[in-house]
Parts: C-alpha cells; sequence; structure tokens
C-alpha cells in the first residue's frame, strides 16, 4: 500500500499524528498537517505553525498494533508512525 493509498482511506478521521524518524528515540506530536496529493508531499504542522517533517509518498506497511512503517527515498528515509483517529459524529 502507498502513503497515499492510506492518507485518501484515513486522514479525515486524524486527530493527532506521532512520528519517530529513522530509528531516533525522540517521538513528535502533530495535531496540524497538509497533505498535497498533487506533489505527494504531507507536511506535519508545528503548534507555532511551522512545518515539522516533510513526508514524502511511499510504500508504507501497517505494523500488528497499529503503526505505519514508511519508506522513501527522501529524507527520512524510513518513519513510523501513529495515526489517532476520532472526532464527532453528526
Amino acid at each position: 500500500m502507498t502513503l497515499h493509498d492510506y492518507l485518501l482511506k484515513n486522514l479525515e478521521s486524524t486527530v493527532m499524528i506521532t512520528v519517530v524518524a529513522n530509528d531516533s528515540v525522540e517521538s513528535f506530536q502533530y495535531n496540524y498537517w497538509n497533505w498535497f496529493h498533487t506533489i505527494s508531499q504531507f507536511h506535519l504542522i508545528k503548534d507555532d505553525g511551522s512545518i515539522g517533517h516533510i513526508i514524502h509518498t511511499g510504500t508504507i506497511s501497517v505494523n500488528n498494533d497499529g503503526s505505519i512503517l514508511h519508506t522513501s527515498k527522501h529524507h527520512p528515509k524510513n518513519c513510523l508512525m501513529n495515526f489517532y483517529f476520532g472526532g464527532v459524529k453528526n
């Protein structure tokens, strides 16, 4: 599965995303993002409005714990993402 496919299916109900990039011990939390499907870039936005990470479209695999392992030829080449779902139902 590609990141593009996953985002189209799940992004609307996502309320928070955490990222661990390139086997780092530091985890980043994002509450804001922009998905630019025409250029295949997923911008994760810090609370101050600056860009924290730019994730390019690549392949993903879904781990047993629900996390997403993303691989791309661009930096960060490997990252582990957790998508947290929620929101108000009408």
